[in-house]
């Protein structure tokens, strides 16, 4: 059997190609937009797209790893990723470009579940914050390998077709080793059972406030960074996905140490801070919200794997990660209307005020 530190590096790698589609994107779209000859509406579409795809692909995902192959799942998850992004590159229209792009991101969503419970069923409980992570490192290190080569080209096309292509030929035969431990060295509740749970709900809302300033920044910061100029801009889009996976690591650790709740309380609260400033530094805001926002996510995952076990984990953390598209649609389609019809700074007043809301769940959760 494979030591389950190669585990981490697969998960890691994986990680990497599975970040275009969300930290590649501020990247990507306006190079969508010029060469599909698009409205800003209609890219941000494709964004919404990207999380509701990813997201609920998790669940079936999550399923039939859990209970049927987790090595079939991660090979079949892995080449829908890659075609998603060699197909989406050839195609001749924004209707074309959604078809593909649902595909891959439905595919993103599998391998990125799979991939985070390589740490959360290989690793106990006073390691897995770590772990977690440590493989949701390259989903932020992913953006930043990826982005300056992006922004090189003048149309999306070459760029994401390349970048699809390495995925084709580095992720797939990765996955071919993907392995989970055995069903009945683990434990936890069922999905059914999970969800009868008040202290689930509650858990789930908190996580969808949460992680709004993270996916704000990351679908839509040249919006709110209208009016600086392009090289604040250009180091805002190349920086993001780099604190967004720096941070990952460390607030594991920590929450290893001090408890996870108390961990999300310390990170919201500094989102909370940071998303003020977005009114008057976007650009270099948006970089501190990604080195607190990023680690959000895979915490929320650890938790869910100590409060409800590992056994089910891929399935319970598939639905727990549905609630990034609604975050999604709040931060992309909402946020966009807020921006264009309303103004600036009630966009920025919904990401502000977010991180608190999240805090108030959290709170009520560990009381249920």
């Amino acid at each position: 059997m494979l030591k389950r530190q190669f585990y981490l590096i697969i998960g890691l790698i994986a990680m990497l190609f599975n970040s275009v589609y969300q930290y590649s994107w501020n990247a990507f779209s306006p190079l969508i937009e010029n060469t599909l000859h698009v409205r800003l509406q209609e890219v941000e579409l494709a964004f919404s797209i990207f999380t509701i795809f990813s997201t609920f692909a998790q669940i079936f995902g999550g399923y039939l790893a859990d209970m049927l192959s987790a090595r079939i799942t991660a090979i079949m998850s892995s080449l829908m990723m890659s075609l998603g992004l060699i197909l989406a590159s050839l195609s001749p229209s924004i209707l074309f470009f959604y078809v593909f792009w649902a595909v891959g991101s439905a595919g993103e969503g599998m391998l990125y579940g799979i991939s985070s419970n390589l740490a959360i069923k290989w690793y106990e409980q006073n390691r897995r914050g770590f772990a977690v992570g440590l493989v949701s490192l390259g989903f932020g290190l992913g953006g930043a390998l990826f982005n300056p080569f992006i922004l090189v080209f003048k149309d999306y096309r070459t760029p994401m077709l390349i970048i699809g292509l390495l995925a084709l030929f580095i992720v797939v035969p990765l996955t071919t080793f993907v392995n989970y431990p055995e069903k009945s060295k683990l434990s936890g509740q069922s999905p059914l059972l999970l969800l009868k749970t008040i202290k689930w709900w509650l858990l789930y809302i908190s996580y969808v406030f949460a992680i709004v300033p993270l996916v704000s920044v990351s679908s839509s910061l040249v919006i709110l960074s209208q009016g600086f100029p392009r090289y604040a801009i250009v180091l805002g889009i190349t920086l993001l996905p780099v604190a967004s996976g720096i941070g990952r690591p460390f607030f594991g650790w920590l929450s290893d140490r001090i408890g996870r709740i108390k961990t999300v309380y310390i990170i919201s609260f500094s989102s909370f801070i940071f998303s003020l400033l977005l009114l008057f530094i976007a650009p270099y805001s948006a970089i501190i919200v990604g080195l607190f926002g990023g680690s959000l996510i895979s915490i929320y995952l650890s938790l869910v794997g100590d409060l409800f076990g590992s056994k089910f984990s891929t399935t319970n953390n598939a639905i727990l990660y549905t609630g990034k598209a609604v975050s999604g649609v709040l931060a992309s389609i909402f946020l966009a209307y807020l921006f264009t019809e309303v103004g600036r700074s009630y966009a920025i007043a919904f990401i502000y005020i977010s991180p608190l809301l999240a805090i108030s769940f959290l709170y009520l959760a560990s009381k249920a």
